[in-house]
């Protein structure tokens, strides 16, 4: 009767940790998927991902080019007046 007894209450034990464990692991792994979720809508939302962020990028890229243009410009003078002040003639 005892060892009956002690077989059931060590069942249920059992049955409670499994239950436990069961229901810790499944806390673990929603977190899990929780977290890289998030972590993956935080990545997904770059300045790219919005067209008010790709006018951004693309404007930023374009005035770059327009002071590479500017600083061409202003060298190509500079050396067109060199050349013409080697060839002697007059400057416009």
């Amino acid at each position: 009767m005892v060892a009956q007894i002690f077989n059931v209450k060590f069942y249920f034990r059992c049955k409670f940790l499994r239950v436990l464990t069961t229901n810790v692991l499944k806390s673990l792994l929603m977190k899990t998927i929780l977290i890289a979720a998030t972590f993956f809508m935080v990545w997904a939302c770059g300045p790219e991902s919005s067209p008010e962020g790709r006018s951004k990028i693309r404007d930023r890229n374009l005035q770059e080019q327009l002071d590479s243009l500017k600083t061409e410009n202003i060298q190509m003078k500079k050396e067109i007046l060199l050349i013409k002040e080697k060839l002697k003639m007059p400057v416009k």
